[in-house]
């Protein structure tokens, strides 16, 4: 934080109201029999900016873990695992039992 650039991004941030907690979204991903699958293509868009990636994520027992973005209302996710079984997913800011897995089941 030596830089006067630093001193200005740590200054703004202690003037900035407090923004609401965020809390990642979990996922345990299974095929249409109930397996969990061991890899997924996820692509995740959030909202309302628009940002999105993809990645292929390997699974713990179908569990995966993305990052809410700090400013996002909304996340969209559409998932594809080997094999060609797909599956979608939105998730809300405000939703309830922020901290419980989502279960998303491809197929």
């Amino acid at each position: 934080m030596g830089t006067l650039a630093g001193m200005w991004r740590w200054m703004m941030d202690r003037l900035r109201p407090e923004a609401p907690p965020t809390h990642p979204v979990l996922l345990r991903v299974a095929d249409a029999l109930g397996s969990p699958v061991d890899r997924v293509q996820l692509t995740a868009t959030w909202y309302p900016s628009g940002e999105q990636i993809q990645r292929t994520a390997r699974t713990a027992q179908g569990l995966t873990l993305i990052t809410w973005r700090k400013d996002a209302k909304r996340l969209s996710l559409e998932l594809l695992a080997e094999g060609g079984s797909r599956g979608q997913l939105t998730v809300e800011h405000d939703r309830v039992n922020a901290g419980r897995v989502r279960e998303v089941e491809l197929a």
